[in-house]
This record gives C-alpha cells, structure tokens and sequence, in this order.
C-alpha cells in the first residue's frame, strides 16, 4: 500500500510536466488594429476562450458584430455571438468577442473582453496545431497607442480546448504589446 501511495504522488507532482501547450500570439496590425494567433500547440485546438484587456491608451473595442473578425476559417463558431442572437449557429457567421462576465456580446467600446470561438467540422475537428490566426480586433477612438493584454478567461468558458477537451495552457500568458494606433505609413 505504501508503495502505491508513493507511485500516485510521484505522479501528481510530474503531471504539471505533462500539461499540454500552446503559445498566444499578439500582432500590431498599425491603425488601431491587432490579430491574435496561436503557435505551437500540442494538438489541434477546438475552442478557444480568452480575456482581452485595452489599457494605457484610449483604443476600446470598436463595433463588435462588424469589427471583430475571425481570420482563420477553422474558428467557424462564434459562441457568445450565437447566445446574444439566439437560433441555430450559422458557421462563419458572427464576430469571435463576448462580454468579459457573462454569455453574450461585449458593449461597444468596452476595454475587456473576451475571445470566445470554436470550430465545428463534420466530422468533427479541429484547426491544426502548427499554428494560424484567431481573430483580428479594430479599436475605436484610438488615438494614443493602446497596450493589449491577453490573459486567462476568468468568465470560465474553457480556455483554450483541444479536439479531446483537454485544456492547451498558454506558455506565454499573461501576453501584453503595445498597438500604434496611427494608420500604418
């Protein structure tokens, strides 16, 4: 017995070394506007959650339902648009934001926010671990470079969800750059 009590916390303590991973992109797109990707992930990912915080600067977030836009054709399924509108989801129909504390859109001009997106495949799948966009987010008001923070979703929608539902932990977060806000030369 006492072995086996021994075995189980030299498992415990290792698990952490097993997490799976996934590095956060943040990209200055110039003129108010920045994408955030993904790399590196040790499986295809099927549901991303993550908080977006707009700070130091004036940028906030423009009109989520024409400014928020899915980049990577996989993230077909934007989950808190569907709550906000209700019905059947229409895949690739929607903007990839929600509310930073509840299911639904974010207001505009909101300085948090969350990434909110997912893909649905038949048969199911996921979009592929070597890496791609998620989603490119144009500020408003931006008249003084914004720094952007990308942290954990503390709304609990799930993080960042492989194919089999297992949690992808974000190598890099929390992830902060600063975004001109001046139309690029």
């Amino acid at each position: 017995m006492r072995n086996l009590v021994t075995l189980v916390a030299v498992i415990a303590l290792a698990a952490p070394a097993f997490a799976q991973t996934v590095d956060i992109t943040l990209t200055d797109d110039g003129g108010g506007v920045f994408t955030i990707g993904y790399a590196n992930a040790t499986d295809d990912i099927s549901g991303v959650s993550m908080l977006v915080t707009l700070t130091v600067g004036n940028g906030t977030l423009a009109d989520p339902n024409a400014d928020a836009v899915a980049t990577d054709p996989p993230f077909n399924t934007h989950i808190d648009y569907w709550n906000s509108v209700g019905g059947t989801p229409v895949l690739g129909v929607g903007a990839p934001v929600g509310d930073a504390l509840v299911a639904g859109m974010p207001a505009f001009g909101s300085t948090t926010f969350a990434i909110s997106t997912g893909v649905l495949e038949v048969p199911p799948g996921g979009a592929a671990a070597a890496g791609g966009d998620i989603a490119t987010i144009t500020m408003t008001g931006c008249t003084s470079d914004t720094t952007v923070t990308l942290s954990a979703d503390i709304a609990g929608r799930g993080g960042i969800v492989d194919i089999n539902g297992i949690e992808l932990v974000p190598t890099n977060f929390p992830l902060a750059l600063v975004v001109v806000c001046a139309a690029p030369p």
